[in-house]
């Protein structure tokens, strides 16, 4: 299992604005992550050679990392139903990071996503591959009747169909970023205990009101304090001419997912996602 980085952090300051300091949500989460987890990073590094600044630049064994942080603003709900596209608001963050990161292709790069509001972005792991790779279909056996997901060749950000080639090798992986909340075992374990004895005494299980009543009144009681903490779901690009270290984001709330077979899989998953609620 990997373990931290203990190196220095060089910047870690979530400071409201200040220059050379994170500034929106998605940008301070991470250095929030990196900080947390003891990377050395920078924020908006000067790079000899460059002429771009990088969002972010960490160290592992002794090599530079480039990473981009996008986000998806919050959006409102529209007064009619109708179908979202997943795929389109993914494509546009990775096509802005491109054109940032195509000048740091000598190193490994990477996407960092983050949604603060925006529904018709989910972020699920199947649509940050539908992005790269080509919207998401099936194909079914006529003679077995088993369906099987496969990418439609249309609109993947990372593969040129013309002549069936990766076209964004830069960009190593995109990562999913977010800040989750994790299990509060005592409160957990009251509310069990409590919803217990109260279904002995009614001689039923509680109902879903009576146990949200419940779980309200007890954390009252206890003034249960959650603890939040980052994670990241790293979604590798296959065409990658530089691949992400795998051991780089393979924290205890982390998972890592590729392509195995020509079908998505989960490679990583750290040892307390079990904790999130």
């Amino acid at each position: 299992m990997h373990h931290p980085s203990r190196n220095k952090v060089i910047k870690s300051s979530r400071g409201e604005g200040s220059p050379g300091t994170p500034k929106n949500n998605s940008e301070q989460l991470f250095a929030d992550y990196l900080t947390r987890h003891e990377y050395t990073w920078e924020y908006e590094p000067d790079v000899e050679g460059k002429v771009k600044k990088p969002d972010f630049r960490a160290w592992w064994s002794g090599s530079p990392y480039y990473f981009e942080v996008k986000e998806r603003a919050p959006a409102e709900l529209p007064n009619s139903a109708g179908a979202i596209n997943p795929y389109k608001g993914i494509r546009r963050l990775i096509d802005k990071a491109r054109k940032k990161l195509n000048e740091f292709n000598d190193r490994p790069c990477a996407l960092v996503i983050y949604n603060d509001g925006d529904f018709r972005t989910p972020m699920r792991v199947r649509d940050v591959f539908g992005a790269m790779l080509g919207d998401l279909g099936f194909t079914l056996d006529l003679a077995t009747s088993k369906t099987q997901s496969v990418f439609l060749p249309q609109g993947g950000s990372m593969v040129r169909y013309a002549n069936d080639t990766f076209q964004n090798t830069t960009i190593s992986a995109v990562l999913v970023l977010r800040e989750v909340t994790l299990r509060n075992a005592d409160f957990e374990r009251r509310i069990r205990e409590e919803a217990e004895k109260q279904g002995r005494e009614k001689g039923r299980e509680l109902l879903p009101e009576e146990r949200a009543e419940l779980q309200l009144d007890i954390g009252l009681k206890m003034q249960v304090k959650h603890e939040h903490a980052p994670r990241v779901i790293v979604c590798e690009n296959p065409g990658a001419a530089r691949p992400l270290s795998g051991k780089l984001f393979a924290g205890p709330f982390d998972e890592r997912y590729g392509l195995v077979d020509d079908r998505m899989a989960k490679i990583y998953q750290g040892d307390r996602v079990s904790d999130i609620q």
